[in-house]
């Protein structure tokens, strides 16, 4: 072989490989930050940022070449939601907090506009008959009850005077180490607020709240829902999924931006779609993005209930949750009850050192793989670990390290190709 044949053979494979699809980081990253802009709202459904994110994930489907089973990928379904649609107010003693950053309320809480005396609750009451007793003859409404956190559990256990007598306060303030925000289907009847430990005035005598809560009932959300047909066995489905809803707003000047929960998860899809919309499977490959997961994995449990097609025809579910880390590997939910395609999983990554570690959990009623698991569907749920501490609160924002996303996308299509060779069912 000529030393020149052989330059040109090494430049020609150089050349191929860099032009494999691959991810583009650039587009990952204006997915996350489009996501988690103030327009989205917290892709919640306070000012419809549910439907502002969901438009633009259709438009993303289709420039990645995604067919619809409907006229806009939307699968529409309903649901019950607790939404605070106006600004917020706490003043304890002296302090005014700060919404967001000092208090945020509990998903569930209702409405309430009022100043009472501050009451702290005696925990004995949850162990102590003649505390509980006590506890009935103390005048508490309209006021502030004060609570540490560890002792909220305790609430559910009182007997219903005991709960009925609580619930007549204006306000629990439940005094908490981090904040962290929620959705709810339901509402109290009681103004309930998450306050920051180190934020509390331990000598405030009052306080003044304000809380406008409303429970949208019936409100129209929607999944969305784009597929490539497989090559060669296109009745054999693969899903790969990620829920797309946050957490909202709080208020008009409060909201939570979701970079990692779930933002990156829907710049993973979305990328994977991108690949596959130029290079198809065997397999067909549907792409869901789900709505209304925090709110109680809605969306996915609506759509095996009324799927799109049989879901006796999908071979393997993909979920994808929290990919904006990495750094400590991959967790594999699931990987303890689907020992084969666990081991697939681990061995691809041995073989191309993709990520640092491959862990494994049990069956876990977490993110949306849960009720296809449920319909007899075989299911991982991937999520990254690593040092990303903001969780359903205001700094989940778009600096994410994003440290082994490439890594992760490489093994999860290696995964994916592997799945459309072999049949795992």
């Amino acid at each position: 072989m000529s030393r020149n044949y052989l330059i040109f053979i090494i430049i020609f494979i150089f050349f191929s490989a860099s032009h494999l699809p691959a991810q583009d980081m650039v587009r990952v990253n204006e997915v996350i930050d489009t996501l988690c802009s103030p327009e989205m709202y917290g892709r919640g459904y306070t000012y419809h940022g549910d439907k502002i994110a969901a438009n633009y994930i259709a438009t993303q489907f289709k420039n990645a070449g995604l067919k619809s089973y409907t006229n806009d990928y939307s699968q529409p379904f309903q649901l019950n939601i607790n939404i605070f649609p106006d600004d917020l107010a706490l003043k304890i003693g002296k302090r005014t907090l700060i919404p967001g950053k000092e208090f945020i309320m509990d998903p569930s809480s209702g409405g309430f506009i009022g100043k009472g005396k501050i009451i702290p609750v005696d925990t004995l009451i949850f162990s102590d008959s003649n505390a509980l007793k006590a506890f009935l003859k103390v005048d508490i409404k309209g006021q502030a009850l004060v609570l540490d956190q560890k002792f909220e559990k305790f609430i559910y256990d009182l007997p219903r005077p005991g709960i009925a007598h609580l619930l007549q306060a204006g306000a629990l303030l439940i005094l908490t180490e981090k904040l962290t925000f929620g959705a709810s289907r339901n509402q109290l009847q009681i103004a309930k607020f998450q306050v920051l430990k180190d934020c509390y005035p331990e000598k405030a005598k009052k306080a003044i709240f304000q809380v406008e809560a409303v429970l949208h009932k019936f409100y129209k959300t929607q999944n969305l829902v784009g597929y490539i047909p497989g090559t060669t066995k296109p009745d054999s489905i693969i899903i790969v999924c990620a829920h797309y809803d946050h957490l909202g707003t709080m208020g008009q000047n409060v909201y939570f931006p979701g970079a990692n929960d779930n933002a990156s998860g829907v710049a993973m899809l979305l990328e994977i779609a991108h690949k596959y919309g130029k290079n198809p499977l065997p397999y067909t490959l549907v792409f869901i993005a789900f709505g209304a997961e925090e709110a109680g994995l809605v969306g996915s449990h609506y759509f095996t209930q009324y799927p799109l097609f049989e879901l006796s025809k999908t071979r393997f579910v993909v979920n994808l949750d929290l990919f904006g880390t990495g750094e400590e590997g991959m967790m594999v939910v699931n990987g303890k009850a689907l020992t084969k395609e666990f081991e697939w999983i681990k061995q691809i990554n041995e073989e191309n050192k993709y990520l640092p570690a491959i862990k494994k959990r049990g069956q876990a009623a977490n993110s949306d793989h849960y009720f296809f698991s449920q319909n007899g569907v075989p299911a991982f749920f991937f999520y990254l670990m690593g040092d990303w501490p903001n969780y359903h609160d205001i700094n989940d924002v778009p600096n994410l390290p994003l440290t082994k996303f490439s890594g992760a996308y490489n093994l999860i299509n290696d995964f994916i190709e592997k799945l459309s060779t072999n049949h795992v069912k």
